[in-house]
């Protein structure tokens, strides 16, 4: 058996290298299309129809990158704070005190280092743009921003000095619940209401799915495997049409350590009890999870950290969480059926067969994205009728071509030599080890998968990939890091197009682009339409899906992303501020906007940027587009309660403890309250054609998928001009 989560070399062809021979056979080939027998000629990306309107068209002007110690917006808008670290939420919570925490005061108020956001009007069933929930997570804790004392010693490394913090730390992490409500112009939220909730480190939750209850989730403390206490570091997630949120496990080897004390070879023990903890103890070794004592500490608290004591219990991390907001008795649920990783997105779609489909991808150099299809259908008069319905399904893993094609391979237990015994046991231990299944499989190794998301007009999906570190180039992977002070190489990033067969979200196959090469596009070297299918994807070169680049906005480490209801592509970043990781642009990160369809196609976007030493989070628009929610995480995260590195919605300057700046969710709307993206004008009545889908070598299937395609096209077209 294969013992590795994370195997130390992948023989398949890395995303760098696809793309290299992709833009190459660019510069040669026409992309011929065989419909009705005739035939149609056109490049890999078109602008379509001159006259259609983008998706909406972004009406603001961009701001300027910068270093302020501030929320800084485009002219004409305006932000609220709506809660910020430590505010009361579940009713009665105590009111925040910097100098007397206590842990049963953190469990029930608002958590640290706010990420994804998600809305949901109320009433459910409703659309309101104006009242309703927002859940919250809460990724991870700083303690040199939470406790005075504790000195900032870098990234993850400031560890809480007592036990009691170490205590409070479990219970800032997971998510929050607050009832929100619109009034005038101004957004506030309820801390009185019933909706209120916190779910935190140590909130009892169900494991469902085919890993429950087998034996590598069975724990002492739960021998049924099947309630594990808390989630961890949970980044992005996605929203399903039932009213459940979907909540991603990302960095969770962290909380765990000491794995080098764990006895494999106890004489005692029986022999399959052996090979359980050998199995666990490589595992922890490929995941990163230390040997010794963990940079948080929380062993010395709570056994279920320390491996040598509980060797399964990381195995109940790693999953999506489903929550339902509306319930408040409800219990979260990890579903297992979507695989374990180090998830950062959720992103869900119901396919034209009813079934839904969750795209996911892991958030770490040369992992993987994955998508997920369900088995039974969504119940559309029963919104309870779907729990359950993540159970059962089909996990697929993509494989990226040279040509622009994709291969969606499924990771089923059995179905190949490479996912049969004796490498996996049963398809629980597949989805345990989702990573070495997928290398198994030859899946393409990505530059860190971040969030991905699908366009709710097109139906195609976006994800963003936020760079690599990688120093050292061959003639095969030309975008390397520039030792990190280079914009325009591997550290800046991209974001890919994906397009399924048919706009089939539950095909099989799928054609791919490059929509964006992130990086400095006044640092020269850029690429256009005409030049990009002969160029190099190398250093010092940037793409914004064609569109003229002195007219865009610089961008570097693109991570968070959104869609308005227009279509419009939203990006946050994650980074930029960093010499050695953030593409050398050295401005504080940013929420950009950016059409991907029509004549604007590519036209980038600055709307926002936070305070010093932020990381912009968690985008989400109400339905009317008039509000976008977004967290601001860790801002003044090099500095020091009383030694800050910002003062931007800091702890009052009258705490003994000194000031600090707190994290914060913030509500974003224009002064005149119209839409974000399209301001007072009327969105274009006519849907904007989408670049065709690129198929290099005609066959019988991709042809019909084509043509299915272009039909939805001229159907949906049609059905508007009809209305």
């Amino acid at each position: 058996m294969t013992d590795l989560l994370s195997p130390p070399a992948i023989s398949a062809p890395h995303f760098e290298d696809v793309v290299r021979e992709r833009i190459s056979r660019r510069g040669a080939l026409k992309a011929m299309i065989v419909v009705g027998g005739g035939a149609v000629a056109g490049t890999a990306i078109t602008k379509g129809v001159a006259s259609a309107y983008a998706s909406g068209e972004l009406a603001f002007d961009a701001i300027a990158l910068n270093t302020n110690d501030q929320v800084t917006l485009s002219t004409g808008f305006k932000h609220d704070i709506l809660i910020s670290w430590g505010d009361p939420v579940v009713p009665g919570a105590p009111a925040f005190d910097i100098q007397n925490q206590t842990v049963a005061a953190q469990a029930q108020q608002f958590g640290f280092n706010n990420d994804y956001t998600d809305f949901k009007p109320l009433p459910y069933g409703s659309n309101s743009s104006t009242s309703g929930l927002l859940f919250v997570n809460h990724e991870y804790t700083s303690a040199n921003m939470m406790f005075p004392g504790v000195t900032y010693t870098g990234f993850n490394s400031a560890a809480a000095t007592s036990n009691a913090q170490k205590q409070i730390e479990i219970e800032a992490h997971g998510a929050s619940i607050i009832e929100v409500a619109l009034t005038g112009n101004t957004w506030g939220y309820n801390p009185s209401s019933a909706f209120n909730r916190r779910i935190t480190g140590s909130t009892a939750m169900a494991i469902t799915g085919p890993a429950a209850g087998t034996r590598h989730m069975q724990t002492n403390a739960d021998p049924t495997g099947t309630t594990v206490l808390g989630m961890f570091n949970n980044c992005g997630g996605g929203s399903t049409p039932w009213g459940t949120v979907l909540t991603a496990e990302e960095n969770f080897d962290q909380y765990f350590g000491n794995h080098g004390a764990l006895v494999t070879n106890n004489p005692a023990d029986s022999a399959q009890l052996q090979a359980d903890k050998a199995y666990a103890k490589s595992n922890a070794t490929s995941l990163g999870i230390v040997a010794g004592t963990s940079s948080r500490g929380w062993e010395a608290v709570d056994p279920r950290f320390d491996m040598a004591q509980e060797w399964n219990e990381p195995f109940r991390f790693g999953w999506i969480a489903e929550i339902d907001p509306y319930t408040v008795a409800s219990t979260p649920k990890k579903r297992t059926a979507l695989g374990r990783f180090k998830h950062e997105a959720a992103a869900g779609k119901v396919a034209g067969n009813g079934k839904y489909v969750v795209y996911m991808g892991d958030d770490q150099a040369n992992q993987f994205i994955y998508k997920f299809v369900t088995a039974g259908t969504v119940d559309t008069g029963n919104r309870l009728a779907n729990d359950g319905l993540l159970d059962s399904g089909t996990l697929y893993v993509a494989k990226f071509n040279s040509d622009g094609s994709g291969t969606w391979m499924p990771l089923v237990f059995g179905s190949v030599p490479a996912l049969s015994a004796p490498s996996f046991e049963d398809q629980a231990d597949l989805l345990i080890r989702t990573r070495v299944a997928a290398a198994a499989l030859g899946a393409t190794p990505m530059d860190r998968p971040e969030d991905v998301e699908v366009n709710p007009i097109s139906g195609f999906i976006y994800a963003a990939m936020t760079g690599t570190s990688r120093s050292t180039a061959d003639a095969a992977n030309p975008r390397v890091s520039s030792a990190g002070t280079d914009p325009d190489s591997a550290r800046g990033g991209h974001v890919i197009e994906i397009r399924e067969t048919g706009n089939d979200h539950t095909a099989t196959t799928f054609a791919w682009e490059i929509f964006m090469l992130c990086g400095n596009p006044n640092a020269g070297g850029t690429l256009d339409a005409t030049t990009f299918p002969a160029g190099a994807n190398s250093s010092g070169r940037t793409y914004f899906a064609g569109f003229d680049e002195t007219q865009v906005s610089p961008i570097a480490r693109p991570d968070n992303v959104a869609f308005d209801s227009l279509g419009n592509l939203w990006i946050t970043t994650d980074g930029m501020p960093s010499a050695a990781s953030g593409g050398g642009l050295q401005k504080h990160d940013t929420i950009y906007g950016v059409p991907t369809a029509g004549a604007e196609r590519g036209h980038l976007k600055a709307l926002c940027s936070g305070p010093k030493g932020c990381e912009m989070t968690g985008p989400y628009f109400t339905a009317d587009d008039k509000t976008l929610f977004a967290a601001i995480q860790h801002p003044g995260e090099d500095g020091n309660i009383g030694a800050p590195q910002s003062t931007w919605n800091s702890i009052p300057a009258t705490s003994p403890a000194g000031t600090c700046a707190r994290n914060a969710v913030i509500a974003i709307r224009r002064l005149d309250a119209s839409s974000v993206p399209a301001g007072t004008a009327t969105p274009p009545a006519e849907i904007p054609e989408f670049p065709m889908p690129v198929v290099a070598a005609a066959s019988a299937a991709a042809i019909g998928g084509v043509v299915a395609w272009r039909q939805s096209r001229m159907n949906r077209k049609s059905a508007i001009a009809g209305s």
